[in-house]
Formats: structure tokens, C-alpha cells, sequence
């Protein structure tokens, strides 16, 4: 799985200087499947994931690629959590942020759409066939109605998903 990290560093190292995105960091999938309340996101994993999306919302690009080398080794302690916990996590805790992030076309565009972004990562988790059994559970954690929310996982509109978690 790759990090959530990458969707910003990608897009400011193409928007100031590459014609392609060029940072990524790794994230890590649980080997076995796992229920979706078993899937890794600890205390620690929610204040780091707090640190990234406060970052991205309140940072100018020029302070987000000063602050890279910070946030890349934010990203790396982020490795077990799956792009649903991450998702969640911002969602109940961060949604002022998170919204931020969405409301500046470039950041939300890295954040779902970068390298390893969040649709890359839901996408692959897709793949994988593990998400079905994980809507319902999820839907509860961020208090929506798996009807709801289960039209985008079918077609794998991740950002309309986010969007739909931020507004509603």
C-alpha cells in the first residue's frame, strides 16, 4: 500500500520544477485479511495522521516542500494503516482540514488523484476484493448508511467518496 504521503509531494514536485511526479513513499498492506476493525490504526497512528493533514491544509507549497523530508518519515511510521482507517480518521477527527485540503484544487487533486494517492491506494485495495466487506463497518465508524456510501465503492469514485464523507 502506498502512502497518503506521496499525493502531496508528488503534486508540488511536478507543480514547481518536474514534469512528473517524483516522491512516493511506501505504505505496507496487512498480509492476511484482516476484519475491518482489526486493521491497524493505533493512537500514535491518528495524532501522526493528524500532524500530516494539519500540515497539508494550513501549509503554503513552498512550506509543504520545505517540510518534506519531515512528512516523508511521518508517512513511513504510517505504513500498517489501511487507506479506510486513514480516510476515517480524517473524516471524524480532521473534517475542518480535511475540507481545507479539498477547497484548494491542488491539493485535493494530489490528494486523491497523485501518485499513490488515495484513489491508487483504494483501487488496490479494491483489486485485492477486500472492501465489500468492508463498507458497513466503515459507514458505522463514519456515521453514514452503507447505502449511501456503497455507489462509489462500485464505481470506484474515490474522490466523489471523499467529497460525499467531507460535505455530508
Amino acid at each position: 500500500m502506498v502512502s497518503f504521503l506521496s499525493f502531496f509531494f508528488c503534486l508540488f514536485s511536478s507543480f514547481a520544477f518536474s514534469p512528473t511526479p517524483t516522491a512516493a513513499v511506501i505504505k505496507i498492506t496487512p498480509k492476511k485479511d484482516l476484519s475491518y476493525s482489526d486493521l491497524p490504526c493505533t493512537e500514535q497512528d491518528r495524532v501522526r495522521i493528524a500532524e500530516l493533514i494539519t500540515c497539508l491544509a494550513d501549509s503554503n507549497y513552498a512550506t509543504l516542500l520545505l517540510r518534506e523530508e519531515h512528512l516523508r518519515r511521518l508517512g513511513h511510521q504510517l505504513n500498517d494503516v489501511h487507506p479506510l482507517k486513514f480516510l476515517s480518521v480524517l473524516v471524524t477527527q480532521m473534517k475542518p482540514r480535511l475540507k481545507q485540503v479539498f477547497e484548494d484544487s491542488l491539493k485535493r487533486r494530489g490528494f486523491i488523484h497523485g501518485q499513490d494517492g488515495l484513489a491508487v491506494n483504494l483501487s488496490r485495495e479494491a483489486q485485492k476484493g477486500q472492501l465489500p466487506s468492508y463498507i458497513a463497518p466503515f459507514a458505522a465508524e463514519v456515521g453514514v448508511s452503507p447505502a449511501q456510501i456503497e455507489p462509489f465503492f462500485s464505481r470506484g469514485d474515490w474522490e466523489g467518496l471523499a467529497s460525499f464523507l467531507i460535505y455530508h
